[in-house]
């Protein structure tokens, strides 16, 4: 079987790819930042907060801290709420010895404008490190933005800046947590405004047990939301011991911050001349709608409504939304692409258009590239440290626009390998090789996604590009309803640039090979089923 390039066909199926990566990185609806003069939630006016609060932390002097305190206190004084000062002294360290350790945080109260304090008063209680130039400044933004439709209110805010030294937040926050008559009082919603990174998108990076009520408010409400239960699930396994891991255990909570640069998560005073206004209008997008549906709507209101004993599992799309399901439903959904696969394999079977031992050799080829994706990405990213002057860490590691550079030829190099080896075995007038790369490609990643679920709890982002796959196999039986090649690549491109490139923000590059090895699974998807689509339609 001679074989040809239908360019028409390859020249939409990679149209279609390259649109969902531009979409994926906002090209298509690139995030808008309002002047500070503004009504809206404006990072301008967030950006000049972060470089006072930053210029008080690079002061020099002994007193910074107190003088920051001091700054919120009457910055939140002047906006009208009840505010005070909470002092907490000879502190028990976490490793049980008495140790002196004294804290004070900021509490402020602002309450509700149209049915007045009350016992069933529920309150949104906002939370971020004293320091943190971006979660101080981002919560006084949105208290600010708040105020203005104070009368329409139906519940309360509080504000809560944590008082601390390095681990010692964690002392302010079991501090705040013990102190809850004051502070938790009829808290409905927590939400942790951290500063885990830098630069990067705003990701909901992590939910409280029994989350469901929790992320029906926060789908309902924003449009653009970044929020990826497994990638919640990854940040608990880095930061094991946070503020949140305090709050999520006891009160609805939601954990917002961006994911670049992590290792910058605890400085303090380091020189933020030039913050990020894409990021900080990011909190915005993803946090003020929230806030404005929880205040201004009644069934929000009273105390415990986001009480709840299930767990929701949850993808967004971006530009397009987000994607949740519970535990049944996503047992139903993984169900579901197994039959579909399972049919869909016997009925090519059956018309002799694969074989299985075929199948079960390009399922070895897949794991073929995964393991070698794996390790020769772990190697490049061993040796460019080295070359960079740095020590290797597979998290910790400095970003570097060359590690960007580097990574960004390593997933070039992998997908033309990808391609040129099974153009190879198709020139070698293999008969059907397409459907046999696919089905194999399939056979090899629904038990790796097994694996995952097990170690990391679900496998969300890699069971929607298995269920559009097997779908298409099976729709492609039918000859009017091949153009679903097409949506399928839409689908596993999106996922695909979605999750590799968070993963890569989160791990840094010393985390090359798990990048690498995840990017061949949706790659060998793309390629396998652009070979489907092109002999399909010859």
């Amino acid at each position: 079987m001679k074989s040809r390039v239908n360019w028409p066909k390859t020249l939409a199926y990679y149209a279609v790819v390259i649109f969902s990566a531009l979409f994926v990185y906002g090209a298509v609806f690139p995030v808008r930042v309002p002047d500070r003069f503004s009504a809206s939630f404006s990072a301008e006016r967030v950006a000049e907060d972060v470089k006072v609060v930053d210029r008080i932390g690079r002061s020099g002097a002994g007193d910074s801290r107190n003088i920051l305190r001091e700054y919120l206190y009457y910055r939140l004084k002047q906006m009208g709420g009840t505010t005070s000062r909470l002092r907490y002294d000879s502190l028990l360290s976490f490793d049980g010895k008495t140790k002196k350790i004294n804290i004070s945080d900021v509490y402020s109260v602002f309450t509700p404008g149209m049915v007045g304090d009350s016992a069933k008063t529920g309150y949104v209680v906002l939370v971020a490190r004293i320091d943190s130039g971006y979660g101080a400044s981002v919560i006084l933004e949105l208290v600010k933005q708040a105020l203005r439709y104070r009368e329409y209110w139906h519940g309360g805010i509080k504000v809560l800046f944590i008082g601390g030294l390095g681990g010692n937040y964690l002392h302010g926050m079991r501090s705040a947590m013990y102190d809850g008559d004051l502070i938790f009082k009829n808290a409905n919603l927590v939400f942790d405004i951290a500063s885990a990174g830098r630069t990067g998108p705003v990701m909901l990076l992590g939910t409280s047990e029994g989350n469901s009520s929790v992320i029906r408010l926060f789908q309902e409400n924003v449009r653009r939301a970044c929020a990826y239960s497994a990638a919640g699930r990854l940040y608990e396994r880095i930061f094991p011991e946070s503020e949140f891991s305090l709050l999520r255990d006891s009160l609805p909570a939601l954990l917002f911050s961006p994911i670049g640069n992590l290792r910058q998560y605890y400085n303090y005073g380091s020189d933020i001349t030039d913050p990020p206004l894409k990021t900080l209008q990011s909190y915005g997008i993803q946090i003020d709608p929230v806030i404005h549906a929880y205040l201004t709507s009644g069934g929000y209101s009273a105390v415990n409504s986001f009480k709840s004993d299930s767990d929701s599992i949850y993808f967004s799309f971006p530009g397009l939304g987000m994607y949740v399901t519970g535990k049944r439903g996503y047992f139903i959904i993984s169900i579901l692409t197994y039959i579909v696969f399972i049919i869909s394999l016997l009925y090519y079977i059956q018309a002799g258009k694969v074989k299985i031992n075929n199948v079960l050799r390009y399922c070895m080829y897949s794991a073929f590239f995964c393991f070698g994706a794996f390790v020769s990405g772990t190697a490049v990213s061993f040796f460019s440290s080295l070359l960079c002057g740095e020590r290797y860490s597979f998290l910790k590691l400095s970003d570097l626009g060359c590690y960007s550079v580097i990574m960004v030829i390593l997933l070039a190099i992998l997908f033309f390998w990808i391609l040129i080896f099974y153009r190879f075995r198709e020139k070698k007038s293999e008969k059907l090789v397409c459907y046999n790369f696919l089905f194999g490609t399939l056979l090899f990643i629904i038990p790796a996604g097994i694996v995952v679920r097990i170690i990391m709890g679900e496998d969300i982002f890699l069971l929607i590009p298995l269920l559009a796959s097997a779908a298409t196999l099976f729709l492609g039986i039918f000859k009017n309803l091949r153009f679903f090649y097409l949506v399928a690549a839409g689908i596993v491109s999106v996922v695909g640039f979605s999750v590799v490139t968070c993963i890569y923000i989160i791990l840094s590059f010393g985390a090359s090979g798990i990048v690498l090895m995840i990017s061949s699974m949706y790659m060998l998807l793309l390629i396998a089923q652009y070979y489907c689509f092109k002999r399909d339609f010859l």
